[in-house]
């Protein structure tokens, strides 16, 4: 449980994530617009069409972030005060079921995306996911892995 809540937090709250090199910073939210047409080599009709559910996903997700940012933080000020545990497990639930629907959200905009790609952009968009995610459980407190 605990792994999971630091977890959420970790997604939620950290700061800019190095992800693509020296000198590339990466919010641990959904890559840019500019980030997808780089890495994925959109052409510019794909740029067109992936641009709008691109806007629309972000702006759809904006409101379970600020929820699960919000709850992390009364997580961590109810331990920092010593409130009792009732009172953490309630904001834990209300992070946790934030990032449910970030996760349920970004798996169909994930679909949404793909069927705009070709092959070659969804093996790189895979590779591309599969390091993202390894670099943020390789920076995340109290996940077990390496720091560094």
């Amino acid at each position: 449980m605990k792994a999971l809540t630091m977890m959420a937090a970790a997604l939620c709250v950290a700061g800019p994530l190095a992800a693509q090199g020296p000198g590339r910073m990466q919010q641990a939210g959904p890559p840019t617009m500019d980030e997808l047409a780089t890495r994925l080599k959109l052409t510019p009709a794909q740029r067109a069409e992936i641009a709008p559910l691109h806007a629309a996903h972000l702006k759809e997700m904006e409101p379970f972030r600020e929820t699960a940012r919000t709850e992390m933080a009364a997580v961590r000020s109810a331990r920092q005060s010593g409130a009792p545990a009732e009172s953490v497990a309630v904001h834990q639930a209300k992070a946790r079921t934030a990032m449910q629907e970030i996760r349920q959200r970004s798996g169909k905009w994930q679909e949404q995306l793909s069927a705009k790609l070709t092959d070659e952009q969804k093996t790189e968009w895979k590779r591309w996911e599969d390091e993202r995610r390894a670099d943020r459980r390789g920076r995340m407190p109290g996940s077990g892995r390496r720091q560094g």
